[in-house]
């Protein structure tokens, strides 16, 4: 097993990220790496610095306990085009030096309106959500038929700051959670519940960090996993604000099936070996935009 752990292999991230992407573009680590600090009781935060301590039991072996690679997704705060991706992909791939998966993300450019040639790919091979922009530069979340405008202040960064001194940049720890519930159509992942709840737990001990979800700057993002869940119960149809003016009752019970599959398919342990093998997330990440 690999000795190396993500504190070591992500050290120096920052600083050739910020060589590569223009220095007003924000970036965030996704995942795993800041789920595990996160969990950790020993780490410590500065929320009116927007700050994340990690303390070494926050860090984590490259390798998984079934001996998986770990990944690390990055994503960009930009519509990237392929080749500007993979200049930043081979660029966290020479800092992490084969000891993790990289995968890079980016907003895909909001389209105002969909023809039913595109909603059938979208029925096809939409399964997770994303991130879009218009022209204006609003972002919101999507997973078709559902869409809903986020908050800039939620996409404020915060600085994870690693026992080296080193710092990567994250998502507000609400956030962070916030996006393992909507991510997939099937909402939160049974492989990830445990450690979401115990994440969970610990951040919400933070004074400030509830109310920042629920009120404040986060709540945007909280508003679209409660829409995600209204749409799995089929408490929206359509004529919904919450849902594309394109979408029908037929895209809605589709979306809603699908739900229910995956959901039956991301709880089977088997299912979730099999989808974390390095050629199995290269082909996942191929299909659900990773660049």
């Amino acid at each position: 097993m690999n000795s190396v752990t993500c504190f070591e292999a992500i050290d120096t991230l920052d600083s050739c990220l910020r060589n590569e992407i223009s220095p007003e573009i924000k970036y965030f680590v996704l995942g795993g790496i800041a789920t595990a600090v996160l969990c950790s009781r020993q780490t410590s935060y500065d929320i009116n610095n927007k700050r994340i301590y990690a303390t070494n039991e926050g860090d984590v072996s490259v390798t998984r306990e079934n001996g998986t690679q770990r990944d690390i997704d990055i994503f960009i705060c930009d519509v990237l085009n392929d080749e500007r991706a993979s200049a930043v992909r081979s660029v966290a791939e020479r800092v992490v030096n084969g000891n993790l998966e990289v995968s890079i993300f980016s907003y895909d450019p909001y389209n105002p309106e969909l023809s039913r040639e595109e909603i059938a790919k979208k029925h096809a091979k939409e399964w997770t959500s994303k991130r879009t922009m218009d022209d204006e530069g609003t972002v919101r979340m999507e997973l078709f038929p559902v869409q809903h405008a986020l908050s800039e202040e939620s996409l404020e960064p915060w600085s994870l700051v690693l026992p080296s001194g080193s710092v990567a940049s994250v998502m507000h720890p609400g956030m962070h959670v916030l996006n393992y519930a909507v991510r997939s159509i099937g909402g939160l992942r049974p492989k990830d519940a445990n450690k979401v709840h115990t994440a969970t737990q610990n951040i919400m001990a933070i004074p400030g960090i509830e109310q920042e979800i629920t009120t404040g700057a986060q709540r945007s993002m909280a508003e679209f996993m409660v829409i995600m869940d209204w749409m799995r119960s089929g408490s929206i149809g359509v004529g919904s604000s919450h849902l594309r003016e394109e979408a029908t009752a037929m895209d809605v019970f589709i979306a809603r099936t699908k739900a229910s599959l995956v959901h039956k398919l991301e709880s089977h342990p088997k299912i979730v070996n099999f989808a974390q093998r390095g050629l199995m997330q290269k082909i996942l990440n191929f299909g659900i935009g990773s660049r």
